[in-house]
């Protein structure tokens, strides 16, 4: 949905959770990367193990950069420095508040309320 509103490409992979910290990440399609600039768009990260696993797929096609967009930035331990190191940009919404919290959306939040 996200990809529909800017008109850009987009590619769905699939996880199987085995535990907190361990996940597997796969994709279907052929992906056409090299040289540009991906992001990966999810609904939390917590331990960020399912980005560093897409990160890490996505990085065999050599990519230009690789960004992270999430509504729920829990963010444990140490990942945000892993992710820096990892050279994964992350922004997330202000629902958790971080130092990733870039997109503010108290003011839907508030118009949602009212409507009740």
């Amino acid at each position: 949905f996200v990809a529909e509103m800017i008109n850009a490409e987009s590619h769905i992979y699939s996880k199987k959770r085995y535990s907190a910290r361990k996940v597997k990440v796969g994709l279907k399609d052929k992906l056409k990367i090299k040289g540009r600039n991906i992001v990966i768009v999810d609904d939390m990260i917590s331990t960020g193990r399912t980005i560093l696993e897409t990160a890490k797929d996505l990085s065999k096609h050599k990519p230009k950069s690789i960004s992270c967009i999430c509504v729920h930035g829990i963010f444990v331990g140490h990942i945000l420095k892993l992710f820096k190191h990892k050279k994964i940009r992350v922004i997330s919404t202000n629902t958790i508040p971080s130092s990733r919290s870039k997109i503010d959306v108290s003011k839907d939040v508030v118009e949602v309320l009212k409507s009740f």
